[in-house]
């Protein structure tokens, strides 16, 4: 597959977790089984987070009269599987996740185009699940850190209740854990890409970040009916051969099913950093 990333769509959202098997509700490949990629393997690592307002903290449970479930009381979990396939036949994983406890993960999958696609609580009496469109790509050989995905429950849960997600970068703690737990991926730092979007997109992973932001609350903008986007492809249009020249990029969103192209520029500001410029292609 944000500093400004908020992707505020409805209810997407990213999720896995990394470290000892002895933290609850952990699942991590083993440090073998990552330390070992076959050829047409990669990992993929990032973080999740949960939260709630804080007045949902430390109360007691229950149902209130049409006031849904607390957020606050229920465990979650998380699928992540390939795109464009059936997910009884996908790889991916499940994942479960608890409320204000982040989450870490460390995933070895086969290369290919993936896709956080439910977050649903687990143990609820009546059957409730988000849909999540947070596309992330393996590849091959490849370490891809995907970056802390806060996700803002509602006070309580109910037919209509959405999520908000803010993907943010935590890569320093994210490394120190890696560490301890996977030192031989921990020492291959300049293969950690952080891509955060499929494509060959040569933006750095703040830069997607903005970027992602940008082109969401555009498209938002556009329909807003439409609650499921995500960007599915990216391309390289224009490299820059002199300091003062832009690059240009082609994102590709998928809009409910619509695929819809938008022109990115990148321009080196005066002021320090990077200029971003996204319009729709015509």
């Amino acid at each position: 597959m944000i500093e400004s990333r908020a992707f505020r769509l409805g209810a997407r959202f990213v999720a896995l977790l990394l470290l000892l098997a002895s933290q609850p509700g952990a699942m991590a490949s083993s440090r073998e089984e990552v330390e070992s990629l076959a050829e047409n393997e990669g990992v993929v690592v990032g973080s999740v987070l949960l939260t709630v307002p804080p007045a949902q903290q430390g109360q007691s449970g229950g149902f209130g009269f049409l006031g849904g479930r607390k957020a606050a009381d229920l465990n979650y979990a998380v699928g992540a599987f390939q795109s464009g396939v059936i997910e009884l036949f996908a790889r991916g994983f499940r994942l479960s996740v608890s409320p204000m406890k982040e989450q870490f993960f460390v995933e070895k999958l086969p290369a290919g185009s993936y896709r956080l696609t439910s977050l649903s609580p687990t143990g609820f009496v009546t059957q409730m699940s988000f849909p999540l469109g947070l596309p992330f790509t393996v590849k091959a050989q490849r370490v891809t850190y995907v970056g802390q995905v806060v996700v803002a429950l509602p006070d309580r849960l109910v037919a209509t209740s959405r999520v908000s997600v803010d993907v943010q970068d935590s890569w320093p703690e994210t490394l120190e854990k890696l560490r301890s737990a996977y030192p031989s991926i921990a020492s291959a730092t300049t293969a950690l890409a952080g891509s955060l979007v499929p494509g060959d997109t040569r933006a750095s992973p703040r830069l997607q970040r903005d970027t992602l932001t940008i082109v969401t609350a555009l498209d938002g903008a556009e329909d807003k009916a439409c609650l499921q986007r995500a960007v599915v492809n990216t391309e390289v249009i224009r490299k820059p051969t002199r300091p003062d020249e832009a690059a240009e990029e082609r994102w590709t969103v998928d809009r409910c099913g619509t695929p819809v192209p938008y022109l990115i520029m990148y321009r080196t500001s005066e002021r320090g950093g990077t200029d971003i410029s996204v319009k729709p292609e015509k």
